[in-house]
């Protein structure tokens, strides 16, 4: 069931729950310190390019995910693909299955592969490095 749009992009309630915790994640860990960022301040084509591949990864792994863990998930997205020290791997016994299966290390090579991101930012808005904002 599709109930919000993000960057134009139609995403259910357990992606915009993944979605915002990644997002909130992002502007925690990388943002100004004591800034009040939100999804708004998002230059639209950064937003929308980190909507699609935190999606990417949610549903490559959304088997994996339970309902308890979709929101953890997405601040640990952002945490592994960047390298900051916590993640997936970092979690306990959070992403054991139901069979006992640690799906952490490949949750962590997963979101590794995904690559680094940086973002800059800008004013009140969120910037990718070599996109104008400004225009």
């Amino acid at each position: 069931m599709t109930n919000k749009t993000v960057f134009s992009v139609a995403v259910s309630s357990d992606e915009w729950r993944f979605l915002s915790a990644y997002f909130e994640c992002m502007i925690w860990a990388d943002g100004p310190e004591g800034a009040a960022f939100d999804c708004d301040d998002l230059c639209p084509d950064y937003g929308r390019a980190q909507t699609i591949q935190a999606l990417g990864f949610y549903h490559q792994n959304e088997a994996f995910l339970t309902s308890e863990t979709i929101e953890q998930a997405g601040h640990d997205f952002w945490l592994t693909r960047c390298g900051h020290g916590a993640g997936f791997w970092d979690r306990g016994n959070l992403y054991v299955t139901d069979m006992g299966y640690d799906v952490a290390p490949m949750l962590t090579e997963r979101a590794e592969a995904w690559g680094y991101e940086n973002p800059e930012f800008k004013e009140s808005s969120l910037i990718r490095e070599g996109v104008n904002n400004d225009e």
